[in-house]
């Protein structure tokens, strides 16, 4: 009779945390968090399976049987994740991935695993493994996918390459557990490199670290002024804002993601939107439209392990001996500055890590930030052509 009512209260329990995964399997809390949750998730419905002959129908929850594709998307080339909220950037096993792909018959969720836990792999890859469905021609998911409840795109030049481009981008929603104020932000790896870098989290340990009402958006890798996105008038985003993700497109001329940042700096602004555009020739443009309220100090910023060389509008920045050229294209007159991204012990220390930045003094009324992030080689590259977002 114990062993009933704890079944039953578990098989309502779950239920709830497992609404988070429609309508596409995305996870608000990133991709650590999808694996340590996702994983326990498994084991609870592989063992109703095998004890009672039935998972009364938990496998049929909206999303969960694509959630795989959210682990596979938002691991990049280089083996790194698109480690948003309190995500670190190694991956670790997700042998629940074997799991998934023998329940929902996704071979690439197998092929996937297997290529990521080779030299680690757990007793559950050995378990899950049989029966997992294997193909003689390994496939692959679609180069570009939009999370649409999570407010996350990522997009990428190839597979199994790690020389590919790849761009993680978010929207997000701040009052998503483990988030950050990081609205906007993406990362970007090109050449074997991570560019455009996220810090991740920060040590559970600090005071009130978990504690939104509190001491938790005072730790710079908490706000949004250790991102990749916009700080204005050095003020955190709103902690209450969510961005969805408006517009997407993955058509072979046309890639590009838009959010929607209104919400993060409604105090300052009467609109707010940031486009990320994957343009030929592995170039990435990054394109803020703000209209101010009143006159403000806006900061473009962009974290990254490179050392940087300034030149007025353009940088180019130098990592494992490959080069990436970053150009503000708008507004005129705009010029890159540099600082170390510092915080202040005992926060962890960002070592070796810099601060690209674009620092304006606007307003009120329409500001456009567009800056253009590629190769740097001595080609000269098409000419962009800058159109409005809502003309992406």
């Amino acid at each position: 009779e114990l062993a009933a009512e704890l079944l039953d209260r578990s098989y309502h329990s779950v239920q709830h945390t497992m609404t988070k995964f429609a309508p596409d399997g995305g996870d608000p809390e990133g991709n650590m968090y999808w694996n340590y949750g996702s994983r326990y998730n498994v084991f609870f419905i592989a063992a109703l399976q095998s004890a009672l002959g039935s998972d009364f129908t938990l496998v049929k929850t909206p999303g969960f049987s694509k959630t795989g594709f959210f682990n596979i998307q938002t691991i990049d080339p280089l083996r790194l994740r698109f480690n948003f909220s309190d995500s670190d950037e190694d991956p670790s096993p997700a042998p629940q991935m074997l799991w998934l792909a023998r329940e929902f018959n996704e071979p690439v969720f197998a092929e996937h695993e297997r290529r990521i836990s080779k030299d680690e792999p757990t007793i559950f890859h050995l378990v899950w493994s049989l029966g997992a469905p294997v193909r003689a021609h390994p496939g692959h998911p679609e180069l570009h996918a939009w999370f649409q409840a999570t407010h996350v795109a990522t997009f990428r030049s190839q597979w199994d390459d790690t020389k590919a481009l790849y761009v993680g981008f978010k929207g997000g929603d701040n009052k998503a557990n483990h988030s950050h104020l990081d609205l906007g932000s993406f990362v970007l790896d090109l050449n074997g490199v991570r560019w455009a870098l996220d810090l991740g989290g920060e040590s559970y340990d600090l005071p009130g670290y978990f504690k939104t009402k509190g001491p938790r958006w005072t730790y710079f890798r908490t706000r949004n002024e250790g991102h990749n996105t916009l700080t204005l008038d050095d003020e955190n985003q709103s902690t209450s804002a969510e961005a969805p993700i408006t517009k997407f497109s993955a058509t072979r001329s046309n890639t590009f993601a838009v959010a929607e940042l209104t919400a993060a700096y409604a105090s300052k602004v009467r609109s707010a939107k940031r486009g990320v555009r994957v343009l030929p020739g592995k170039r990435v443009l990054i394109q803020d439209e703000l209209e101010l309220r009143a006159p403000a100090a806006v900061r473009w910023q962009f974290l990254t392990h490179a050392q940087i060389e300034l030149n007025g509008s353009s940088a180019i920045l130098s990592q494992a001996g490959e080069r990436l050229k970053a150009t503000v294209l708008s507004p005129n007159g705009a010029r890159f500055t540099s600082a170390p991204a510092a915080a202040p012990a005992p926060q962890l220390q960002n070592i070796d890590v810099n601060t690209l930045r674009v620092e304006l003094k606007q307003g009120p009324g329409p500001v456009q930030i567009t800056v253009l992030l590629e190769p740097a080689t001595k080609a000269a590259a098409p000419r962009v052509k800058l159109k409005k977002l809502a003309s992406w």
